[in-house]
């Protein structure tokens, strides 16, 4: 089922506000990898992740009301990047700080 514009322009609009609070009231290293997200939902599962961590998939998928397959392809892409881990069956927002 594809999202209406509607829902799509909602996510984008979470996405952007959640971002701005990271730059300004949280740590600087995880609005720069923001940055780096390509899409709405990357960055509101890792923002989900971060706000309440850990997190199942199942938790990340209902709590965001995203499609399964949306947010395994978002978690995907946000573990290659090695911004998010998997440990056994919970997801954890890697320490920015160990990048450098």
């Amino acid at each position: 089922m594809a999202l209406d514009g509607t829902w799509d322009d909602l996510v984008k609009s979470l996405a952007k506000d959640l971002a701005y609070y990271v730059k300004k009231e949280m740590y600087p290293a995880h609005y720069q990898r923001l940055k780096t997200q390509k899409t709405a939902s990357e960055k509101l599962v890792y923002l989900h992740i971060l706000h309440s961590q850990p997190q199942t998939f199942t938790s990340i998928q209902r709590s965001l009301g995203l499609s399964s397959y949306t947010v395994n392809q978002a978690l995907r892409r946000l573990r290659d990047r090695g911004h998010v881990v998997k440990d056994s069956r919970l997801y954890w927002v890697s320490d920015p700080e160990t990048e450098r």
